[in-house]
Order: structure tokens, then C-alpha cells, then sequence
């Protein structure tokens, strides 16, 4: 295992034994916003697959604000622009890449899974995550992050760890609907205020710890 000797700005903050190589450093230290170049093209989906993904994706997101903003997607210059949308994205997509660029961004991507391979290989006991406020990774031990955990559920009591593999979230969702059938037959809510305070079957989930260090503290 080797340890990052040549700090930089970015660098990944590193508190455990380390089996990365000064190249997979390097990586790193752009940091978790960086965006490696070109990686679909190294992916198993066919380049059709990955055009239809990216447009529908957009275009859902383009077509709401459109919605928000009172424009009809039937509008001339709405339909115009998704043509023109989709015609770039296919264009972006299936343009060769030059050799240089096919160079880098399959070195980039190499490295990418080296590191994945690197962690996988230490059976899950050194763990990789972004800092909080921060644009930097963090490269800490699995037992430390777990001895956190439980100092911090047994300091103030407010979670409680999942054992058995059962999900409590529809047991804690029926309580809440039993209470506001409650309230509401005692009259103490309204029709429209149960409504307001029914939870949302497909958006609600439970609270999760988990620990972000703070480098900038």
C-alpha cells in the first residue's frame, strides 16, 4: 500500500493505509464534481440506447418548465427545439472521437475501475465518499465510520440500526395515517388537512445516518 506523498489543493483527505498509486491520487484531486471525459463511450449500452436515455431525460425536465411557464409542447417553436435537441445530442453521440482524446479519456476511465477494483479488493474496509462543503474525497477506515455511528445513535437516541433486514418505513407510514384518521374523526383537523399531511407513498423514506467530514472545520 503506498500513501500520497505530493499533497495538492484538491488532494483527498487520507486517514487510513492506502492502495492507491500516485496516478489514482492525481485522479481524485479533481475532486467529486469532476466529470471524467467521454465515459459512455466505454459503456455496454449501444450508443441508440444512451441518445434515447439523454433526450428523454431532458426533454422531461425542458418540458416541465415549459408547462410551468404556460407553453404547450405543440407549440411550433417547442417542436422545433426538440428536433433541434435531439439532433444535437445524436451528432454529440455518434461524432468519432479524435485519437488523442479516445487516449485520454480511456485512461481516465481505466483508472476509474482500477480504483473500484482497489476498493473491492480491501473487502469493503477503507471507504471512499465526498467531504461536506467541500471538493475533495475522503478516504477513511470502515471501522471508524461505524464506531461513529454508534457513539452517535447511543448519544442522542434518535435512530435506531435495521437488523433483522424488515423496512419499519410501513409500520411507521400506517401510524401516521391511524393518527390523522384520528385527529380527523375527533374533529381536531379537517378533510383538507389530512389531505395536506398524508404522506407521499412514493417519495417518503426513512432517515439516514451517515457521516461527511468537514475538512473546512
Amino acid at each position: 500500500m503506498t500513501t500520497n506523498n505530493n499533497v495538492l489543493p484538491s488532494s483527498a483527505i487520507v486517514e487510513v493505509a492506502s492502495p492507491f498509486q500516485q496516478i489514482h491520487f492525481l485522479l481524485l484531486a479533481r475532486g467529486p464534481k469532476y466529470v471524467p471525459k467521454c465515459q459512455s463511450y466505454f459503456r455496454f449500452r449501444t450508443i441508440e440506447d444512451i441518445i434515447i436515455r439523454e433526450y428523454n431525460r431532458m426533454s422531461t425536465i425542458i418540458m416541465k418548465y415549459l408547462t410551468d411557464n404556460c407553453v404547450s409542447a405543440s407549440d411550433e417553436r417547442a417542436k422545433s427545439f426538440f428536433i433541434s435537441l435531439k439532433n444535437l445530442l445524436t451528432n454529440l453521440y455518434i461524432t468519432k472521437l479524435s485519437p488523442k482524446l479516445f487516449h485520454y479519456s480511456r485512461q481516465e476511465y481505466m483508472l476509474t475501475k482500477d480504483i473500484q477494483r482497489k476498493l473491492y479488493l480491501t473487502r469493503q474496509q477503507i471507504i471512499l465518499r465526498r467531504t461536506d462543503k467541500s471538493k475533495v474525497f475522503h478516504l477513511g477506515s470502515y471501522d471508524d465510520y461505524e464506531q461513529k455511528a454508534s457513539n452517535y445513535m447511543i448519544k442522542t437516541c434518535a435512530y435506531e440500526e435495521v437488523i433483522d433486514g424488515k423496512c419499519p418505513l410501513s409500520d411507521n407510514l400506517s401510524s401516521v395515517m391511524d393518527l390523522l384518521d384520528k385527529l380527523l374523526k375527533r374533529k381536531a383537523i379537517n378533510v383538507k388537512q389530512r389531505s395536506t399531511m398524508i404522506p407521499n407513498r412514493n417519495k417518503v423514506e426513512l432517515g439516514h445516518l451517515y457521516f461527511l467530514p468537514k475538512p473546512h472545520k
